[in-house]
């Protein structure tokens, strides 16, 4: 988070002390310091500083361009970091703000904060001014502070943004106590809270992928009709004499049949 403009740019008050001395007896000096995030007022233009970037030494002229920027940006460390506005670009997208042991219950937080993920912020605030909570109290100036963040640090429109995330975490936890018959005392924990909200952009809604039901049906479809036209296959045609030779069959015996019954009658009509 920048520094607040009520107080203004940091400069290191030893490093401008030693400037001011070589001022005084006209001296330009290499002057040793640590102080990586001291700001660069105009007094220090034609100095040289050697800034420790973490394992040596690096000396820096300061110019009349480099006024307004961090020592530390002109002395890299072995593992750079990106410096200055790149930072601001890079995180432009994310705004955040945090309470910290804030002197109320995680669990009454939540409770509140359950109205407002994934809401536009000035929906978000419209509800929260509504609610007679001393949760809704804290998250509404939270929700403004994250606001002012990205209005005046990363030059952000933050009516256009939603809550994008609202962490509640459990704090450290105080104890107290309530007196109790012969000189006891139930001993019981008030916690209290960080809250941290982050605000961003909704994302845009891309084009959506295939889902795998759909792949899965047309699969199970080409096996179904695999194993039909195998079971057709498989299945052995009957011959055609077969039918022929059944009904030869059962028609001797009717035949026979009949020849007996006229050798019977034929004595009865004698």
């Amino acid at each position: 988070m920048a520094r607040s403009l009520k107080k203004g740019p940091y400069v290191d008050e030893k490093l401008l002390k030693k400037v001011m001395r070589q001022v005084e007896a006209g001296e330009k000096k290499i002057m040793k310091t640590w102080a990586r995030d001291c700001d660069i007022p105009p007094e220090f233009v034609g100095f040289t500083f050697a800034v420790h970037n973490g394992k040596e030494f690096i000396p820096v002229y300061v110019t009349e361009q480099m006024v307004g920027h961090k020592l530390g940006e002109f002395a890299w460390t072995t593992k750079f970091k990106i410096h200055g506005s790149i930072i601001i670009f890079c995180f432009s997208h994310s705004m955040k703000a945090s309470l910290r042991s804030v002197r109320i219950a995680p669990q009454k937080v939540n409770l509140i904060a359950k109205m407002v993920r994934g809401k536009p912020v000035p929906e978000a605030i419209a509800a929260l001014e509504r609610t007679n909570k001393k949760a809704a109290r804290l998250l509404e100036g939270l929700v403004r502070s994250a606001m002012a963040n990205a209005g005046h640090n990363d030059k952000q429109k933050p009516e256009e943004m939603i809550v994008k995330s609202l962490i509640v975490n459990k704090a450290q936890a105080y104890y107290r106590g309530v007196p109790m018959a012969r000189g006891r005392q139930r001993i019981f924990r008030k916690f209290l809270s960080h809250v941290t909200l982050q605000l961003g952009y909704p994302e845009q809604e891309g084009e959506k992928p295939a889902t795998k039901k759909r792949g899965q049906s047309a699969s199970q479809n080409t096996k179904k009709t695999v194993q039909t036209e195998a079971s057709t296959a498989s299945k052995p045609k009957k011959p055609s004499g077969m039918k022929n030779t059944k009904t030869t069959t059962k028609t001797v015996p009717k035949a026979s049949s009949a020849k007996g019954d006229s050798s019977s009658s034929s004595p009865a009509l004698k």
